[in-house]
């Protein structure tokens, strides 16, 4: 999941993307890859955790919520009771799922959300940890990530010779990582 300095660093990565001549549509961020650290293996953990919780509370709030105009007291009832709670932290942190509540269908679908949302958080580490550390690789960020990626003609990006791999956003899949070979002479514009 990108952050705002990868935002910040257009302007001075711009003209390395300018080099390679791609244009990237719903550009969001660049970062060259050397200056990137690893994600540990705690750190994976932790994402893995918060990214399962958030994945059981989003199918209470958006997909066991049977009454459109009940989305505050009785989904924020269902949060509480499913969720583990923290004042100081709201839910689903820092324990994440109540499996011990969770039966029948509803467990099986939050079941399978937490496999899907483990899956995407070990996806993107893997594939933003291969490139960690290589002066030759630019990751940009884009919001082309999951369908938008046939939308705004991902297949043309993948023939470029620059392109490498992409990643969704594990957070965010309209948003996505892509990995692009560079020539590492190229510096930031001063």
């Amino acid at each position: 999941m990108a952050n705002l300095k990868y935002y910040l660093q257009i302007k001075d990565l711009q003209n390395i993307l300018n080099t390679i001549n791609l244009n990237i549509p719903r550009l969001r961020g660049l970062q060259l890859m050397v200056e990137e650290n690893t994600y540990e293996k705690e750190q994976i953990e932790k994402l893995i955790q918060e990214e399962t919780a958030r994945a059981v509370q989003d199918l209470i709030q958006n997909k066991w919520n049977t009454d459109a105009f009940d989305i505050s007291l009785k989904t924020e009832k269902k949060c509480k009771y499913y969720l583990t709670y923290n004042e100081d932290e709201g839910y689903p942190y820092p324990n994440g799922i109540r499996w011990d509540r969770l039966h029948g269908k509803k467990r099986k679908l939050a079941k399978f959300a937490v496999k899907q949302a483990k899956k995407k958080v070990i996806n993107y580490t893997t594939i933003f940890n291969k490139y960690v550390g290589r002066d030759d690789i630019l990751c940009v960020y884009a919001r082309i990530g999951g369908l938008n990626w046939d939308c705004y003609e991902g297949d043309k990006l993948e023939k470029h010779p620059a392109f490498l791999e992409k990643v969704d956003d594990y957070f965010d899949s309209t948003y996505c990582n892509i990995f692009l070979k560079i020539d590492p002479k190229l510096k930031r514009k001063d």
